[in-house]
């Protein structure tokens, strides 16, 4: 059976019920989608139409377009790249037009509805009190996606306002308020597990709706968005606390943390509902979308007290390296020549600091101005001294993660700097 069937069997069991309100498509939707959302948010839907209804949201999303004449694929891979996944795009509507209840069981029943990376649709629930409104740093770390364009400015947003991401993030309650996880506006989180989808079932985990506040251009068109002085506008984006297992930010280990929701309304607004649409792009564009303002790309600075100033008025500030033929490449170190820092190129570090230490990032009052930089890929570098042995063996090795660089360094190093507004 098909899920419009199912659809109207749940429609005429719905207007025979006395306390029961009709079911109202959202609007503007096709067909499918109308009643694929009809079936998802009527409470007295089976499980069997639910599995149904859930397989039918992730083909539409997943089919193939090769077997369509030219034509008519033409059109709907334009459609696909002008407009968010059909996905993405229903579960905005039932958010306003079934209510967050109804929006929670859907969530629950049809991971197709949110943004999914590639393979099995397996998910993790971020930890409510990793949500709570707090000054505490938010670590974040990148996955295996190459968005180190939004990463970095993440993390750059945290150290220029400790708790800058959890601020974004609001826990959505019965009435549609904003509340912090686990208090009394918390109840209505849908007890369903990490994932209930097609089949099924983890349990341990409370699946809770949230909005996140991000910004976007008012003009929509892929192309003409990215120019630079665009208004922005301010969306709340409506989702679940249940993210991707693998392939997506998240804290130390990769664990979910609000960066990993952040990530992920990221993936709507700007993606269209994909996390692989999310790779290679500019620093200039996360600036836009987690602040509200634009942030362009500029050349470094020719000194280090530049970058402090801009540090100290509460500025994020990310650096981006040049793409080259070689790939990655290595800098020898000024202390030692015959070891090299680490530098991957045609990515987005996050500028934590302006300091006078030596190239382990030991601080020395003797030492030159060095600006602290941080690699938003893999985990901290070991300090220096942590070894034991001889003192060649207790020198750290290769430094990947935390690079300390002299304004030389980081001239011969990086293209270009982005500082963006103030956030205190």
């Amino acid at each position: 059976m098909t899920a419009l069937f199912y659809a109207k069997r749940a429609r005429a069991r719905k207007r025979d019920t006395p306390l029961g309100r009709p079911n109202r498509p959202p609007p503007g939707l096709t067909a499918p989608l109308d009643a694929v959302g009809g079936v998802l948010a009527d409470p007295g839907t089976a499980e069997a139409d639910l599995r149904t209804a859930a397989r039918v949201l992730d083909r539409m999303q997943s089919t193939s377009l090769t077997t369509l004449p030219l034509l008519p694929a033409v059109v709907a891979r334009l459609r696909r790249f002008l407009r968010p996944a059909p996905g993405s795009a229903l579960l905005t509507r039932m958010f306003v037009t079934a209510g967050t209840a109804a929006a929670g069981r859907a969530v629950a029943a049809a991971p197709g509805l949110e943004p999914l990376t590639a393979g099995a649709p397996c998910r993790r629930v971020v930890p409510p009190g990793l949500l709570r409104d707090s000054d505490a740093r938010t670590p974040v770390r990148q996955g295996r996606l190459g968005d180190c364009w939004l990463v970095a400015v993440m993390d750059a947003c945290e150290v220029a306002r400790p708790g800058y991401l959890r601020g974004l993030v609001r826990v959505r309650t019965e009435a549609g308020e904003s509340g912090a996880p686990g208090g009394p506006d918390a109840a209505a989180g849908v007890r369903e597990g990490t994932v209930r989808g097609p089949g099924r079932r983890q349990h341990g985990a409370r699946l809770r709706l949230a909005t996140v506040r991000l910004h976007s251009p008012v003009v929509t068109v892929p192309l003409l968005r990215r120019l630079p002085g665009l208004p922005l506008r301010r969306l709340d984006v409506p989702l679940s606390t249940a993210v991707p297992r693998d392939r997506r930010a998240g804290g130390h280990g990769l664990s979910p943390n609000a960066a990993s929701l952040v990530e992920k309304a990221a993936v709507i607004v700007w993606a269209q509902g994909s996390y692989r649409r999310l790779a290679r792009d500019f620093a200039g564009i996360g600036f836009a979308l987690l602040t509200g303002g634009w942030a362009l790309a500029r050349p470094v600075p020719q000194r280090l007290e530049t970058v402090a100033r801009w540090l100290q008025a509460g500025r994020p500030v990310v650096a981006s390296t040049l793409v080259r033929p070689g790939g990655s490449f290595t800098l020898p170190r000024e202390d030692d020549p015959e070891r090299v820092v680490a530098v991957m190129d045609g990515h987005v570090y996050s500028v934590r600091g302006v300091l006078r230490c030596d190239e382990d990032g030991v601080p020395s009052a003797r030492s030159v101005l060095r600006v602290h930089l941080r690699n938003p890929v893999g985990g901290p570098d070991p300090r220096s001294g942590s070894g034991g042995g001889a003192p060649e063996c207790r020198r750290p090795p290769m430094r990947r993660k935390d690079l300390y660089l002299s304004v030389r360094q980081f001239r011969r190093a990086f293209i270009s700097v982005n500082a963006g507004p103030r956030l205190r």
